[in-house]
């Protein structure tokens, strides 16, 4: 048995935006195509009694040093894929349009933009 250090752990953290599919992207599966194999995730509300998952989608790569691809499969029916991503970044995704890394100014006003919309 691995066992990891911090600073080996490798991961990609996604905030989905659904456009034909619900806001947070709901029932999304993400799968993370590298080297050493496929990493999937999906997206739900909650998992447990009274309780409530994060929106953030975390995908655990542990000693991968790159993805391959990344491709994201909305409730739509839309999928959507994207080669060489770099690890152990955050990155926002609006169904339909390209991935932009997090820190990007764009991604957070658009994020920022959405929510003070429903108040």
């Amino acid at each position: 048995m691995k066992i990891f250090t911090l600073l080996q752990v490798r991961r990609l953290l996604l905030n989905l935006r659904g456009v034909a599919s619900n806001r947070n992207g709901l029932g999304a599966r993400v799968t993370a195509y590298t080297p050493d194999g496929l990493f999937y995730r999906e997206t739900n509300a909650g998992n447990g009694f009274q309780s409530q998952s994060t929106p953030l989608v975390h995908i655990g790569l542990g000693m991968a040093d790159k993805v391959d691809e990344l491709e994201v499969l909305w409730p739509s029916g839309q999928r959507q894929r994207f080669e060489n991503v770099a690890i152990n970044q955050r990155y926002f995704l609006r169904e339909g349009q390209l991935l932009q890394p997090w820190s990007s100014r764009k991604a957070r006003a658009t994020v920022n933009l959405d929510s003070s919309s429903k108040k």
